[in-house]
């Protein structure tokens, strides 16, 4: 990942934890980054991939 993009997603990541609003512009760009693997997403929260994974895998150890 280039240093733009990490920026990017490190500034939209904060942005989403202090509660502001993503723009519709924002979000679209989120998924695509989701999909390209860069970004995760918990729920309906954006977060890095590692975050996401290791979330769903305790969530299904507690299902058990």
């Amino acid at each position: 990942m280039d240093k733009e993009t990490r920026k990017y997603i490190v500034l939209c990541l904060d942005a989403q934890f202090r509660g502001e609003e993503l723009f519709p512009a924002t979000h679209k760009r989120l998924i695509e980054l989701v999909d390209a693997g860069l970004v995760g997403m918990d729920g309906f929260k954006y977060c890095w991939p590692k975050v996401a994974k290791e979330n769903r895998r305790i969530f299904l150890k507690s299902q058990r």
